[in-house]
C-alpha cells in the first residue's frame, strides 16, 4: 500500500507540473520550467522526510541511545555523572542539545519518542535554512517566489546526497539543534548590521554561546567568525556597547550551567572524555582518503559554489549603487562561507577522532551549503537587495541539478519502502519485551526502552565504549550497580549484532548465544545456567 501511494503521488506530481507549465504561458521559459518541476521536487522532499524518519536510518539504534539522556532527565537522572558513579550514558556534548529533545521525551512509548525525536532533528536542521532561503525580495514584502522555493528544495536535495548532512538532518544527535543555533547566530549578526547594532550583535553572541553549549564544534563561530564580523562592521567604534552585553550574557549562561550542573562531572564528560579519544588517521593516506571521498560526494555543491562565485563577481558592479545596509545583508552569504571554512579543521578533528563519523563534517558543509545558495538568491530574481532581473542560466543550472538529485533520491526511497523497518520498531519491541520481563533483560543499546518501560536508566553500550576509548576504566562494581538486578538475558538489536561482546559483554561472563523467538534477528545471550538454548518467552500483551 505504501509503495502504491509512493508511485501514485509521484505520478500525480509530474502531471500537476505539466498543468502548471501550460498555465504559466507568458512567463520566461526558465521560470515556466521552474514552476513545472516544483510539484515533483516537493513530492520527492516530502517522501524523503517520511521515509527517512519512519523507514530508513543512517544511525539505527544510536537514535534511542542519544535520546535517552533527555528521557532520563524526566526520571530524575542527571545528564553528567562522575567517573565512578551513575549510569554511563555516553553523552559527551553540551546540555543544551539534550534539553532540545525534551518534547520527544514527553510523548508516547519508546517507538513514538524516537519518531518524534527524529522529527525534531528535521525541524531544527531545516528551519533556519527555510527562513533564510524562502525569504522573498523586498518588492514582494517577504513573500517567496519560485526561485526561493527552488533554492530551498536544492538545499534539501543536496542534504539527501550527503552522508554527513543527511546524518545530522535525520538522526537524533547534538548536531541539528547546534547547527540551528549557530545558523541563527550568524543570520542575526548579519541581518542586524553587525557591530552597528548593539542589541542584535549581543543576541548573536548569546546564540553562539548556546550553540557551543550544545556541541563543542561550533567554538570557531563564537570566538572567531562573529567577533571578526562585528569588529569589521563598526564594533570598534563602541566595543563596550556592541560586544559587552553579549559577553556578559554568555558568561551568565555559562555560570548558570556550572551552578545547575556539577562542574567536575560536566567537564569530565564534555572535555576530558572526548579530548582523550585517539585519532584514527595513522598516516597521510588515512587523512587524505576521506577528503577525496568528501569531494566526490559533494561535487554538485562545489560546482554550484564555483559557478555562483563567478556570477556574483559579474554582479558586483550592480551592487555598487544599492543601499549600503541592504548590501551588507546581501553579503551575509560570505559570512556563512567563512563559517564553513572556519569549521573545517574542527570537523576534521571530530571525524578522525575515535568513535567519530561522517556527521562531524556537517559542521563545515552545512554553512558552506547555506552560503552557496544564499549567494545564488539574487541570481534567481530576489534576495536582500532590490529586485533584479533573473539570470536564466542559473535557473537552468538549479533546475537540472535538482532533477538529477531528485532522481537519485526517488530510487533510494523505492528501495527503502521495500524493507519498511525503522529504528523506532526496535525500540518498541525492546520496550514490550522489558515490560513482560522487568529486571531480567538488559538491552545495552536501548536505554530509551528501559526508561519507557521501567523508568530505570542503565549503562549504555556507547557510554561504556566511549570511556574505554578515553582510557577511563569502569569497575565491575560500578558496572553491576546500573544494570537490571536479575539480568539473565542480554540482547542487541539486529544492526548492532556485530558489536556484541565489545562493551557490556566484557563484564557479563557466563553468558552464551541464544535465540529468542520474540526478538527475531537480535543477538541475544543467556546465562549458562539456563536450561533451554532457545528461549521462548510468554506472548507479549
Amino acid at each position: 500500500m505504501t509503495q502504491a501511494g509512493f508511485v501514485l503521488t509521484n505520478l500525480a506530481a509530474i502531471g500537476w507540473g505539466g498543468l502548471l507549465y501550460r498555465g504559466s504561458s507568458g512567463r520566461p521559459i526558465w521560470e515556466r520550467l521552474g514552476i513545472a518541476v516544483l510539484p515533483f521536487l516537493g513530492c520527492t522532499v516530502a517522501w524523503h522526510w517520511v521515509v527517512s524518519i519512519a523507514f530508513q536510518s543512517m544511525a539505527s539504534f544510536w537514535n534511542g541511545a542519544r535520546l535517552a539522556p533527555a528521557i532520563g532527565l524526566l526520571h530524575g537522572y542527571r545528564l553528567y555523572y562522575p567517573a565512578t558513579e551513575g549510569p554511563i550514558n555516553g553523552w559527551i556534548y553540551g546540555p543544551i542539545s539534550s534539553v532540545a529533545y525534551l518534547p520527544a521525551a514527553l510523548l508516547g512509548n519508546a517507538g513514538v519518542k524516537v519518531l518524534v525525536g527524529r522529527g525534531l532533528s528535521l525541524f531544527y536542521y531545516y528551519a533556519p535554512a527555510a527562513w533564510l532561503l524562502l525569504r522573498g525580495g523586498e518588492g514582494r514584502k517577504g513573500r517567496p517566489g519560485v526561485g526561493e522555493f527552488l533554492l530551498f528544495l536544492t538545499f534539501v536535495l543536496l542534504t539527501t546526497n550527503s552522508h554527513a548532512l543527511r546524518y545530522s538532518a535525520t538522526e537524533v544527535h547534538a548536531d541539528a539543534p547546534t547547527l540551528a543555533l549557530a545558523a541563527l547566530a550568524i543570520a542575526t549578526m548579519v541581518r542586524g548590521g553587525g557591530g552597528q547594532n548593539p542589541w542584535t550583535c549581543s543576541l548573536a553572541l548569546i546564540l553562539a554561546v548556546l550553540a557551543v553549549w550544545s556541541k563543542q564544534l561550533t567554538v570557531p563561530i563564537l570566538i572567531v567568525v562573529l567577533p571578526a564580523y562585528a569588529l569589521a562592521t563598526g564594533a570598534l567604534k563602541s566595543p563596550v556597547r556592541s560586544l559587552l552585553p553579549g559577553i556578559v550574557g554568555g558568561l551568565a549562561i555559562t555560570v548558570t550551567l556550572f551552578l545547575v550542573l556539577d562542574p567536575s562531572s560536566l567537564l569530565l564528560n564534555i572535555v576530558e572524555v572526548p579530548g582523550r579519544h585517539r585519532f584514527r588517521a595513522k598516516d597521510l593516506v588515512d587523512f587524505l582518503y576521506p577528503l577525496i571521498v568528501l569531494q566526490q560526494k559533494h561535487a554538485p555543491l562545489l560546482f554550484l559554489l564555483a559557478v555562483g562565485g563567478q556570477a556574483r563577481i559579474a554582479l558586483a558592479a550592480d551592487e555598487a549603487g544599492t543601499d549600503a545596509s541592504a548590501g551588507r545583508r546581501d553579503r551575509g552569504w560570505i559570512v556563512f562561507l567563512i563559517a564553513g571554512l572556519a569549521e573545517l579543521p574542527f570537523s576534521l578533528m571530530g571525524y578522525f577522532g575515535e568513535g567519530g563519523n561522517d556527521n562531524s563534517m556537517s559542521f563545515s558543509l552545512y554553512f558552506l551549503t547555506l552560503g552557496t545558495l544564499l549567494m545564488l538568491k539574487p541570481l534567481v530574481g530576489s534576495g536582500w537587495l532590490n529586485e533584479r532581473a533573473s539570470t536564466n542560466w542559473v535557473w537552468y543550472l538549479v533546475i537540472g541539478l535538482n532533477l538529477m538529485l531528485a532522481t537519485f533520491e526517488v530510487e533510494a526511497q523505492g528501495d527503502a519502502l521495500i524493507n519498511r523497518k525503522g529504528p523506532w520498531q526496535d525500540s518498541l519491541a525492546a520496550e514490550r519485551f522489558i515490560r513482560a520481563h522487568p529486571g531480567e533483560v538488559y538491552f545495552p543499546w536501548n536505554p530509551e526502552s528501559h526508561l519507557a518501560a521501567e523508568g530505570k536508566y542503565y549503562h549504555t553500550e556507547d557510554g561504556i565504549n566511549g570511556r574505554s576509548y578515553s582510557g577511563i576504566s569502569t569497575s565491575s562494581d560500578h558496572f553491576f550497580r546500573h544494570i537490571p538486578p536479575r539480568t539473565r538475558l542480554v540482547c542487541y538489536p539486529p544492526n548492532a549484532a556485530g558489536l556484541a561482546r565489545v562493551g557490556a559483554m566484557t563484564y557479563l561472563t557466563g553468558f552464551r548465544p541464544t535465540k529468542v523467538a520474540d526478538l527475531p534477528g537480535w543477538a541475544c545471550y543467556e546465562r549458562e545456567s539456563g536450561e533451554a538454548r532457545c528461549v521462548k518467552m510468554p506472548p507479549l500483551k
